[in-house]
């Protein structure tokens, strides 16, 4: 059984949480965030006047990666981030998923590394890695469940995306139906899911 805790905004900022699978030897869990707008000042470690308390103590608790240097926007850095590439060898636009984008599919996620090591990888919050085709969504890139959005700039409260008018929230390969409007109660149904108990 997987216990966590996990503040409202969490879903927001996670970009991939990789678990080992049950029966086999214990492996560390894994747990990575990327959130856009976010400054090296913008939390406790580095500044004392950010009221990080949850974010500070997991990164006492862990590792942290302070080298990944980031692009002017939000999907060239996720596509960095996912295939561990420069945005240069990955992707420099900024598409939304009526254009294609993000993760070439020739390359490796860092959730498909995962998977092959034993682990059960989950992501949540904001994709923006590629989702034109059906094979770029998250769970055909290696990941075994997805909660969240897979462009940029939807209201957090509505997941409304604008620019296609619509609703961009998806559970794992279909739209979220029902679900747009509920974030207090997201981040708890999710990890509900993905322990087993939901």
């Amino acid at each position: 059984m997987v216990r966590l805790r996990v503040s409202a905004g969490l879903p927001l900022a996670l970009g991939l949480l990789a678990l080992g699978r049950a029966g086999e030897a214990p492996k560390p869990h894994i747990l990575m965030f990327l959130a856009d707008d976010f400054g090296h000042y913008d939390i406790s470690y580095n500044n004392p006047d950010a009221p990080t308390p949850t974010l500070h103590q997991l990164a006492s608790d862990g590792v942290i990666l302070n080298r990944h240097y980031v692009y002017q926007y939000c999907s060239p850095t996720r596509s960095s981030f996912m295939s561990g590439r420069l945005p240069i060898h990955v992707n420099t636009a900024n598409h939304p998923t009526t254009v294609l984008g993000g993760v070439d599919l020739r390359m490796q996620t860092v959730a498909e590394a995962l998977k092959s090591a034993g682990y059960a990888c989950h992501t949540a919050g904001k994709w923006h890695a590629g989702a034109h085709l059906w094979s770029q969504l998250p769970t055909q890139r290696g990941f075994d469940s997805q909660l969240g959005y897979l462009n940029g700039m939807e209201d957090h409260y509505t997941q409304v995306f604008d620019q296609l008018s619509g609703v961009d929230l998806w559970l794992n390969n279909a739209p979220a139906v029902g679900m747009n409007g509920m974030l207090p109660s997201l981040p708890g149904a999710w990890l509900s899911m993905i322990s087993g108990e939901g």
